[in-house]
């Protein structure tokens, strides 16, 4: 599912649930930015909307390197994440557990889609007919780390280490 499509899903549940959702657009490629101590017109522009929420706020980021880039406009205006602001990104992307704090992603399967990509690939060359909907997998999987449920007082060696047991 592309992001627009899970944005627009991420609404749709909120709405149901009596939430009303506001989504922020970045336009930069955020991780061409990272060293610049002014950031980005985008995390320029998303600092005063992070101020003007009420707290405690959820961020959804499309993306892990934007769920970085909302971290750091929080550390710049010191909101306490997760404590005011909980960030969620989306793909576990080594961004996501690279630095402090991490954080929380929901996974991405890039395997399977590639495994059942190249099954239909196959299927197709061999004469078989194209399915009648679009092939769907879910991304099932929350990776919860400190960006929502706050810091376990570990080393980053440990936290590392963890992680690499999770994914073998």
């Amino acid at each position: 599912m592309g992001s627009r499509r899970r944005a627009e899903a991420f609404h749709a549940v909120l709405a149901r649930s009596g939430f009303e959702p506001r989504q922020y657009d970045f336009q930069d490629k955020v991780e061409e930015h990272e060293d610049d101590p002014r950031g980005t017109p985008d995390t320029r522009a998303l600092a005063p909307l992070l101020e003007k929420k009420p707290q405690p706020v959820g961020v959804l980021a499309l993306g892990d390197p934007f769920a970085r880039a909302v971290w750091r406009v929080c550390d710049k205006l010191g909101l306490d994440v997760p404590g005011q602001v909980a960030i969620v990104g989306v793909n576990d992307l080594p961004v996501a557990f690279a630095y402090r704090p991490t954080i929380t992603s929901i996974h991405y399967p890039g395997e399977e889609v590639g495994y059942r990509a190249t099954q239909l690939l196959v299927k197709l060359i061999e004469g078989g007919r194209r399915p009648r909907k679009p092939v769907g997998i879910r991304a099932t999987q929350l990776i919860a780390r400190e960006s929502t449920i706050g810091s376990a007082d570990v080393d980053d060696a440990f936290v590392r280490g963890l992680e690499m047991i999770r994914r073998q």
